[in-house]
């Protein structure tokens, strides 16, 4: 399998392309013909788009990969399970030879919806990179070894159409922790892309090394596509 920072550093001279992909809302397997026909780098499977239950992303992800060969990348989001769980399911992800992971945050839940879920929240998103590449190194969450350590490859997201100052201070946070690329949401403004640049060289000193995937939205029928 490819992770994507080595393959990023590989193409020198064409971009590299990454497809947000929902998982279905039921069993069946016809997502793979849809998967089939695109023409990416990466697929990555998005976690519970519109907070609806759908086919975990570990699974689709797998399932693309064994029955397409197309490479992907996994979302996982910290809102849903606790530390033993996440990194008990990533254990089960590195055992089915998945190696990139997306950490998000997830969206909050309305009151509305508390009556019927509750979040959970045990990680941050910048906690859960971290520990990601503590596991890279053989522990767990406790401390305790490994039989044998994962080889994740982990990124995260970037929203500058929220405050870019904002942004700048969380993107620097999470390569602290440990993420190695960034999807960053749809923007339809240019200069705030080069505001995040120079805002980012401006706090840290330097320019940003990290590759980001800056998001596209497409109009389709019925609907847009990211």
């Amino acid at each position: 399998m490819a992770k994507v920072i080595e393959t990023t550093m590989k193409s020198s001279t064409t971009p590299v392309i990454i497809c947000d992909f929902s998982a279905p809302r039921g069993s069946d397997l016809r997502f793979l013909d849809d998967a089939q026909h695109l023409d990416v780098d990466f697929i990555l499977i998005a976690y519970n788009p519109g907070k609806s239950v759908r086919m975990d992303p570990a699974t689709v992800a797998y399932l693309i990969k064994e029955r397409i060969g197309k490479e992907v990348i996994v979302t996982l989001a910290t809102r849903d399970s606790n530390r033993l769980s996440i990194q008990s399911n990533l254990l089960g992800v590195s055992g089915l030879g998945l190696e990139n992971i997306m950490v998000v945050e997830g969206d909050p839940f309305s009151e509305t919806e508390l009556a019927l879920v509750k979040g959970v929240n045990d990680f941050k998103p910048t906690e859960l990179i971290r520990s990601i590449n503590v596991m890279n190194q053989g522990l767990d969450f406790k401390g305790l070894s490994f039989k044998s350590p994962t080889d994740f490859c982990v990124g995260a997201t970037i929203d500058i159409n929220r405050s870019v100052d904002k942004q700048v201070l969380l993107t620097s946070r999470k390569i602290q922790s440990g993420a190695e690329f960034f999807v960053a949401q749809p923007t339809f403004d240019i200069r705030q892309v080069e505001l995040f640049y120079d805002q980012y060289s401006r706090v840290n000193g330097r320019s940003i090394s990290q590759p980001i995937f800056w998001g596209i939205q497409i109009l389709v029928e019925n609907g847009v596509t990211f």
